[in-house]
């Protein structure tokens, strides 16, 4: 069988070279992908733990006696959350 570059074979070459470049991007864009959905993850499970610590934080303080004021500006938590945290603390 002769090879004519001219015809089909030549386009048959092109169209695998496009296909493995398209695999090559997919790759990289799942790589890329996964990176960004691990940096994510990781942002957001530090923001829960400092929300996590902050309440820790104000159950302390209120179970200690420490003034609203105190525990809003110790935290930065709003009026509201820490009322609403001390409210589960005296059901507990």
């Amino acid at each position: 069988m002769a090879l004519n570059w001219e015809g089909g074979t030549m386009i048959t070459y092109e169209d695998e070279l496009k296909q493995g470049a398209r695999k090559e991007g997919r790759e990289e864009g799942r790589k890329e992908g996964r990176e960004e959905g691990l940096q994510e993850g990781k942002r957001e499970g530090r923001q829960e733990g400092l929300r996590e610590g902050k309440i820790e934080i104000t159950r302390n303080l209120i179970k200690l006696g420490s003034s609203l004021d105190f525990i809003k500006k110790a935290t930065g938590l709003s009026e509201k959350k820490i009322l609403e945290i001390k409210e589960k603390l005296e059901k507990e």
